[in-house]
């Protein structure tokens, strides 16, 4: 990216503008959730999934209830449910951080096994506002 002269006026102006648009997006967010929910309660009420409006041109807007399910399954307790054996068959083992740090503090494991085998991700970067 390249570098530009900024100065601290524009740079107040910037942080104030990102503020705006970020209230108005979460204004915005607010907006449509509550539209939606009216359309989704009215759908319901009227028993039907779908609805379309013809608009300005020809256009044709289509309105569609769907629903997303997940299934959140207690790991602890089927893994007491299925026992020791059939647990290590239907799942797999994770690193588990605290231990691997707690094993380099030891002694046990070496630290530059570790960094070898370790790869730094860099997020975004991105501005963070507060009020």
């Amino acid at each position: 990216m390249a570098k530009m002269k900024a100065t601290a006026q524009q740079l107040n102006d910037d942080v104030v503008a990102l503020d705006a648009l970020r209230r108005k997006k979460d204004e915005l967010e607010d907006t449509i959730d509550a539209l939606q929910q009216r359309i989704v309660l009215t759908l319901d009420a009227l028993e039907v999934k779908t609805h379309a409006v013809e608009v300005e041109g020809g256009r044709t807007i289509k309105a569609t209830r769907s629903q997303s399910n997940r299934t959140v399954i207690d790991e602890t307790g089927l893994k007491k449910s299925l026992g020791e054996t059939l647990w290590n068959k239907v799942s797999s083992r994770v690193l588990d951080k605290k231990k691997l740090e707690a094993y380099i503090a030891s002694g046990e494991v070496n630290p530059t096994t570790v960094a070898k085998c370790s790869t730094e991700n860099e997020g975004k970067p991105y501005i963070r506002i507060t009020a």
